[in-house]
């Protein structure tokens, strides 16, 4: 492959799943390795932006889509829709478009949920794992309850917005997110890329938008107590595909116990990374340090 073939510039189009229509961006060879990039909450693909072109200019074909209930053609009011399965099925289903039989699979936030849900029980589809921020959830469900009511630093305490969104009812948290122009989302993306975050603004910013990034974590508290967040499962199978976990040491939300813990969930490949003076946005508030990690992790498997 010459480097003439190589596009690194991000091109912006739609890919349509039954009857979701996802926007996406794609940078990189049509004949490329796929990676699959999976957003947080509440951004979209944009957030992807500095990893793209690198990913490209490595040969890679990388495509980040802006995923259910964000995608203004792809949001559904009914929060049973935002169970981890259903997001990891819309993977699969964008996969299947694109003609990917197997894919690598990159995901920050709430997309590492869904990563590491394809991780777990797709692993048929799965070439390799790159985690960015959330441990496994095993190791957060440990962490999580084995905290709670203890003093100090604690994965319980840091978890209380999860519990707070789940509590109170649906329509008032979108309310408090958006109220005078979007303050909290606004105060939430600090040091942020600002094209980035205007982005993530007029697409999650409204009531629409927002219901569906918040549906997200009401899905996982539906057969479960409103007192544990999305993501609590201690029965989650261990991975067994090559896995890298990049967690920062500032993260306000994930907080150390779980990120250590997470080697004894992962069986096959692991390599554990801590960014330190780093906060949550990873992937654009350390791309550099994320992107020499990622590579290395997809050219060492």
């Amino acid at each position: 492959m010459t480097e003439a073939t190589v596009s690194t510039s991000i091109e912006r189009f739609d890919i349509t799943v039954g009857p979701l229509t996802f926007q996406a961006r794609q940078a990189g060879p049509a004949d490329g390795r796929p990676v699959i990039l999976l957003h947080g909450v509440p951004q979209t693909s944009a957030c992807w932006n500095r990893q793209l072109p690198v990913l490209a200019a490595a040969g890679y074909r990388a495509v980040a889509f802006t995923q259910r209930g964000y995608s203004p053609g792809a949001r559904v009011d009914d929060v049973e829709a935002f169970t981890m399965d259903k997001l990891a099925t819309d993977v699969l289903g964008v996969a299947n478009v694109l003609g990917f039989d197997r894919f690598d699979v990159v995901g920050h936030d709430a997309g590492a949920g869904v990563a590491w849900t394809l991780g777990g029980f797709h692993a048929d589809r799965v070439t390799t794992l790159t985690i960015a921020s959330v441990p496994h959830p095993a190791a957060f469900a440990d962490a999580y309850r084995s905290s709670k009511g203890r003093d100090g630093d604690s994965q319980h305490q840091r978890s209380g917005y999860m519990r707070q969104i789940v509590r109170t009812p649906r329509g008032e948290m979108e309310g408090l997110f958006l109220a005078g122009g979007a303050q909290m989302m606004r105060a939430l993306f600090t040091g942020l890329p600002e094209d980035s975050v205007e982005e993530y603004i007029e697409i999650v910013g409204t009531p629409e938008g927002m219901r569906g990034a918040l549906d997200w974590y009401r899905a996982g508290a539906l057969k479960r107590p409103a007192s544990e967040p999305n993501g609590l499962s201690a029965s989650f199978p261990d991975i067994e595909v090559p896995t890298l976990y990049v967690w920062s040491d500032q993260d306000p939300a994930l907080g150390p116990d779980a990120a250590h813990a997470t080697a004894n969930h992962v069986a096959g490949p692991y390599r554990f990374v801590v960014l330190e003076g780093v906060g949550h946005w990873i992937p654009e508030l350390a791309a550099e340090q994320f992107n020499a990690e990622l590579l290395a992790h997809l050219r060492a498997h």
